[in-house]
């Protein structure tokens, strides 16, 4: 194994804990939209609109062009969502958490959407998100936390420092640690696009000829 794939894997096992945190937390907030047009129904409307304005604004930047084009339009536009959310555990470490409770929601409400219009199911609806997502939700899931433990770092230096008047060098110790997973997630978002432009929307269409009940 090289040595970047070496220090790759200690990373992703010393924060496995948080990962974990973090995707049950996707999962939840993915439940609770789902629940919602039935607890909030303007609610849920509201955030179904939102969501179709940004999609179709993807999908007119996409309308007509190359496989590249579509890719590189999918690729900038989750990476940005990430680069964001990393930036906002800046400002406040909560704020990329609650971005990720966000984007479960949006794929429950989705799901109920889905269903409503297109006759997908809620095995057809997850299945079809599938070969895109195994690949998209970890990278963002993993950018969350980034988010998350960056913005934490001067709390952390502050509590050190009051309880041994110390410094520790995280700041420096994190940037060094961040270029192992920025190559990871630039790999995934790139894996993920491509199959989000190339396989997801022939697997939906298989649903859509091919029924399927749970």
């Amino acid at each position: 194994m090289t040595e970047f794939g070496t220090k790759l894997r200690q990373l992703l096992k010393r924060d496995r804990r948080l990962f974990l945190i973090l995707g049950l937390l996707l999962v939840g907030g993915a439940w609770l939209g789902e629940l919602l047009p039935r607890l909030n129904p303007e609610a849920a409307r509201d955030i179904e609109r939102m969501a179709l304005e940004h999609f179709g604004e993807i999908a007119r930047r996409m309308k007509g062009a190359s496989l590249f084009v579509q890719i590189l339009v999918i690729w900038v536009n989750n990476i940005s969502a990430s680069i964001l959310a990393f930036c906002a555990g800046l400002i406040f470490p909560p704020v990329p958490i609650l971005m990720l409770a966000g984007n479960g929601l949006l794929i429950g409400v989705f799901q109920n959407y889905t269903e409503a219009h297109a006759g997908l199911s809620v095995a057809q609806y997850y299945l079809g998100l599938l070969p895109h997502g195994i690949f998209e939700l970890p990278a963002y899931i993993i950018a969350i936390g980034l988010g998350f433990r960056f913005g934490m770092i001067p709390y952390r230096l502050i509590r050190h420092y009051l309880t041994t008047k110390e410094h520790l060098p995280l700041f420096r110790e994190f940037l060094g640690e961040l270029r192992y997973y920025a190559i990871f997630l630039f790999i995934l978002f790139t894996v993920a696009a491509a199959v989000e432009v190339a396989v997801t929307p022939y697997v939906m269409q298989l649903f859509l000829k091919y029924p399927i009940s749970i």
